[in-house]
């Protein structure tokens, strides 16, 4: 005689059933707390694709423009012969606007004095 073993249905008692349901209720558990993982890992990473992304474009624009925009510090020349003020900018010396004087920028400030002749 001979022995050997073959895989052969054995019925679950209703201890085996219980710890495979168990089990089963764990590896669904950790299976749904993965899929959040990657959704939330996949979205931080599309969020910072989409970061770099935009930060790309931006330094893109500035290569085929050749140009920002900054805070940059200005004067006003009053042109009271021509009644017009003049918009210089103190980097360059460019002038940049030119425009119409305004009626009270045309109004010329008188000196006041007092009861004694004196300027105030």
């Amino acid at each position: 005689m001979s022995k050997f073993t073959e895989s052969l249905k054995v019925h679950l008692s209703n201890e085996e059933i219980r710890e495979a349901a168990e089990k089963l209720a764990k590896l669904t558990d950790d299976i749904e707390g993965k899929e959040a993982e990657k959704k939330s890992v996949a979205s931080q990473f599309k969020a910072d694709i989409d970061n770099l992304v935009s930060n790309a474009r931006t330094e893109a624009a500035l290569v085929r423009n050749k140009y920002t925009y900054r805070q940059v510090e200005c004067h006003e020349d009053f042109l009271y012969a021509r009644n017009q003020v003049s918009t210089i900018r103190d980097d360059t010396g460019e002038e940049i606007r030119i425009r119409a004087m305004t009626t009270s920028e045309r109004q010329s400030e008188l000196p006041l004095t007092d009861e004694n002749g004196e300027v105030e």
